[in-house]
């Protein structure tokens, strides 16, 4: 009895390893789309700024889009393109971020992104190198191609 408990216990999670691991071609295909959607967000951005406002303490949401880049958004329709100088360790897979502000505003070359896990970048931040606002109406336009293409 206990063979075969272990036998459908093994089998069960060779199943489940075998639908949860991506193939190469799926790897690849997922990092070129990662790729484009970096690409069409700096595309759709604006000149460089400074900084920018947040609306209270908090920002409405975040997308990560590399080790080194991240989409901020402060209302739902107003988003900011921001880049750490030299990478950050755990950006593309952190769960949550804490993002540095004076009062409320975010600058370049004195606020750090936070990726918020156990990466020694947790302690110490990583500086923002860059802020530019994305025209969000015009990256759903340069992304719309690589949408239709996408295989369900």
């Amino acid at each position: 009895m206990s063979k075969i408990i272990h036998s459908l216990i093994a089998a069960t999670a060779v199943a489940v390893l075998a639908t949860s691991c991506a193939t190469p071609a799926e790897v690849a295909r997922r990092q070129t789309a990662e790729r484009a959607s970096l690409a069409n967000y700096t595309e759709a951005s604006g000149p460089e700024l400074n900084s920018f406002r947040k609306l209270g303490a908090n920002l409405h949401s975040w997308e990560s889009l590399s080790d080194d880049a991240v989409l901020l958004y402060t209302k739902p329709q107003q988003a900011f393109l921001v880049r750490v100088a030299g990478g950050c360790p755990g950006l593309d897979f952190a769960n949550s971020i804490r993002v540095s502000d004076n009062m409320g505003t975010v600058s370049r070359n004195f606020d750090k992104i936070y990726p918020l896990d156990r990466s020694p970048t947790a302690q110490f931040g990583c500086p923002i190198s860059s802020i530019r606002e994305v025209d969000l109406s015009r990256y759903k336009l340069l992304q719309a191609p690589f949408q239709k293409a996408r295989p369900e």
